[in-house]
Parts: C-alpha cells; structure tokens; sequence
C-alpha cells in the first residue's frame, strides 16, 4: 500500500501527513506555518528520507520499460497480467470506472479525506488566482474594448503532427490520440512510388499550399517553401481540418488543425524566413481562427 505523499502545497502553508500507511494515517493533517522560528528544521525533517539503492528492482524497471518501448499496448498488457492478475484484451479494459474510485474514496477515513480535499482546494485556489482573465468594456461611444484569454491547447511539428491523427502504420500499427481524423501512411503504401525518381525519406525543401486563411499563415506567401524530413504521411479524412498540403509523389496532408490546435510535417524551426513567421505567429495567436 503505498503512503501518501508527504507535502501538499499552497502559499503560506504546508500541509503534511505523517510516514504511515493507509490504515495507520491521522485523521487530520499537520498544518507547517512559514512563520514559525523552526519552520525549515520541522520540513526539513518530514523530507529526509532514506536513500536506498535496489538493483534488482533498477533491474526490473529497466526491463518494463524496454518492452513497453519495443511492444507498445502489448507489452501493457502482458505486464498488468504479470503483476497484477489482470487479463485484458484491449487497453482499453485498464480504464478504472469513475464508481470504483469513489467507492475506494468512500473507504478512506473521513477526517483523512477532508483535510486531503482541503489541502488540493486551497492548492487549486491559490494557482486559479494565478490564470489571467478576460475583461470588457463598453465606452460612452459604443466601443468595445477588452482581452480576450484563450489558452493555446498544443503546436505539433512532423510526428506532432501524425500523432494527433487515428492510427498510424508504422512499426507495425500504432493507435493514434484520434484528435483528427486520418491515417498517418508511410509514402511507398498503395501509391507506387518510384524510388528512383521520389527518395525516402521526403528530405528537403518543399512548397506548401495553403487550403484554407488561418492566423498562422498571416504574412505567409501561399506555395512557400518549408524544410521536411519524414518517410510517413497524414492522410486526413475531414477536409475541414486541413490547413496545407504538399505534393510528393501523392498529395498530403502538410498542415492540419481545429479550434485552437495547429500542427505541421514539416519543421518551421528549419524553414528559414517563413518559418519564423509561423512560429511569431504562433506564439501571438489568440486560439481563435
């Protein structure tokens, strides 16, 4: 049974529960005021913790993680059965059911949980102050002024950008974060590429047709060249999250995107004037399209 971490920040004060097991917890948190004479001492003590140095379990972490690396879900859930008794057939089947953690919720002491719960609000509190705001104002004359704030969720570059598709099929087939539709194809897939006439990788300088205005291509001359350097395509089933394409032995999907996500194959960092345009225009975009 694992314990519970030692500290839980906010402003002021430090929250901090004693080195004990689940069934041996306080019900009630201490509280470490920042004020107190022996404040850093008293942390000072709660953070010692002795340094213990396992091979065998380095040993053991280093093998997990080279099969997670070589057979992917697969290897997750050989390893889950391994461990812990649990044969799945999909990933998918890992996936807690929200009843199963309230009810183990349920089971912690209620003097426990509330001051655990009273400790993450006051962390929540503390860092929501910390957001900025969007404001607006109306003058006398009918001008409205104000800002808008609108987090930018994510920028993907080359494999940022296949990632964010359904499914690739490189090495063998990998599932995808599904956020647009596709399929990420490596280039001699049903296309019949000639390699004497088109290499693999796509390596080099290419043009980009912008399909659609975005505040990404502001000041950007349609057809421009970007740098590339990729064997695997997008191939984007809504054409409504296209941005740009490329031609290269087939037409592909260069530049993808919806809301306030935008994403490229090919590397901006790389492409001279015009990628730093993007990357400017990136970085003062407002999300908004």
């Amino acid at each position: 049974m694992a314990s519970i971490p030692k500290r839980l920040c906010t402003h002021r004060n430090i929250f901090c529960s004693k080195n004990a097991v689940h069934d041996k917890m306080p019900s009630l948190l201490r509280q470490l005021k920042t004020d107190s004479p022996d404040f850093s001492a008293q942390l000072d003590a709660l953070l010692d913790r002795d340094q213990v140095f396992d091979t065998h379990v380095e040993k053991t972490v280093r093998e997990i993680i080279g099969k997670v690396r070589q057979y992917g879900d697969q290897a997750l859930l050989d390893l889950t059965a391994q461990y812990d008794g649990l044969r799945c057939k999909e990933p998918a089947d890992l996936e807690i059911d929200p009843s199963e953690c309230e009810n183990a919720l349920s089971r912690i002491d209620v003097g426990l949980r509330r001051s655990l719960e009273h400790a993450a609000d006051r962390i929540r509190q503390f860092h929501t102050r910390q957001r900025e705001t969007s404001w607006h104002y109306e003058q006398e004359d009918g001008t409205r002024l104000g800002q808008q704030i609108r987090p930018l969720e994510r920028v993907g570059i080359c494999l940022g950008l296949q990632a964010l598709f359904d499914h690739s099929t490189e090495d063998g087939g990998r599932v995808g974060l599904g956020f647009l539709k596709g399929e990420v194809k490596h280039f001699t897939e049903g296309i019949g590429l000639d390699h004497d006439v088109q290499k693999v990788p796509h390596m080099g300088w290419n043009n980009v047709t912008q399909t659609t205005s975005h505040p990404l291509w502001a000041g950007i001359n349609q057809h421009s060249r970007f740098y590339f350097v990729h064997s695997y395509y997008a191939d984007a089933v809504q054409c409504v999250e296209v941005l740009g394409t490329t031609e290269y032995g087939v037409r592909f999907t260069s530049a993808a995107g919806r809301e306030n996500v935008f994403a490229v194959q090919f590397h901006p960092e790389k492409s001279h004037t015009q990628g730093l345009a993007l990357l400017h225009n990136f970085v003062h975009w407002n999300g908004c399209t």
